[in-house]
């Protein structure tokens, strides 16, 4: 008995999750499989543990993916934001910082996902 509510508990806390990155109505599909893309794609559709996990399969440190990947224009955490889990949003807030570098220290990783209602 306690197998199956756990399992049912799960199940529909998979399908709300699930549901959230449809609750602005878009579709996110990308246009590769490069790890960027995959990561942007998760970023909107993902859960948390499901961006936490493709973040330590990427080799890159969270710091750096929320530095320098770019989903559509947009930094992966305003991406996430505007699209993902709540989350998925806590684990990559947008940009809420200013930061001056050097443009030649400056390393941008874009991904290309298509958004559509």
């Amino acid at each position: 008995m306690k197998t199956t509510k756990s399992a049912i508990v799960l199940a529909v806390l998979g399908l709300s999750m699930a549901t959230a990155a449809n609750a602005a109505g878009v579709s996110v599909t990308g246009f590769n499989n490069s790890l960027p893309t995959q990561l942007c794609v998760t970023a909107a559709t993902g859960s948390r543990v499901k961006m936490f996990k493709d973040m330590s399969n990427s080799g890159w440190s969270k710091q750096f993916i929320k530095n320098n990947i770019v989903c559509n224009g947009d930094s992966i955490g305003t991406f996430a934001a505007k699209y993902g889990s709540d989350g998925v949003k806590s684990l990559l807030p947008g940009d809420t910082k200013v930061e001056i570098i050097e443009l030649s220290q400056l390393t941008q990783i874009s991904g290309s996902v298509r958004v559509s209602k």
